[in-house]
């Protein structure tokens, strides 16, 4: 499977950004280095085709389809989300991201507040956390650790 990557490119209105999308050599640890150079002299020409910004650049080095499969639950929907606060351990910064279609049956919810997921359950949550934070880092700083500080269950009709 060939791995893609994509460009995305700012225009003069604010919320209105478009995508440019490129397949590629599938990327190994052998060639990720070769290829990034070569990406870079292509976005640099890319740059001076264009009008609008290159905002942002994602190199997907795996990308690949997990299951075609529908969820079990009618639950699953994309509105019902948890709210993920983190931390930066050196800097302070803090960042949110979102996970959605939570299983709210298998989380433990805080003593006193019902929109909080409980980070130390000794279940799914903590496995969870301890599982993101050995792979989480800074949007910031890449070297930066992170700590989870919250999960709460956010959506509409919450």
């Amino acid at each position: 499977m060939a791995s893609n990557s994509t460009v995305t490119i700012q225009s003069i209105v604010e919320q209105e950004r478009s995508h440019f999308g490129v397949s590629h050599l599938t990327l190994t640890s052998a060639n990720v280095d070769a290829f990034e150079t070569a990406w870079d002299e292509m976005t640099v020409a890319l740059d001076a085709i264009i009008l609008g910004v290159i905002r942002q650049e994602v190199i997907k080095f795996k990308d690949e389809r997990v299951s075609s499969a529908l969820p079990a639950s009618n639950l699953a929907r994309r509105e019902l989300k948890l709210l993920i606060r983190y931390i930066g351990d050196t800097s302070g910064d803090k960042f949110t991201l979102e996970v959605p279609t939570p299983d709210l049956a298998a989380l433990t919810m805080e003593t006193g507040d019902a929109n909080f997921v409980n980070l130390a359950d000794a279940g799914v949550m903590a496995a969870f956390v301890t599982k993101m934070e050995a792979v989480l880092k800074s949007p910031n700083d890449p070297t930066e650790t992170c700590t989870i500080d919250s999960a709460q269950v956010v959506g509409r009709n919450i």
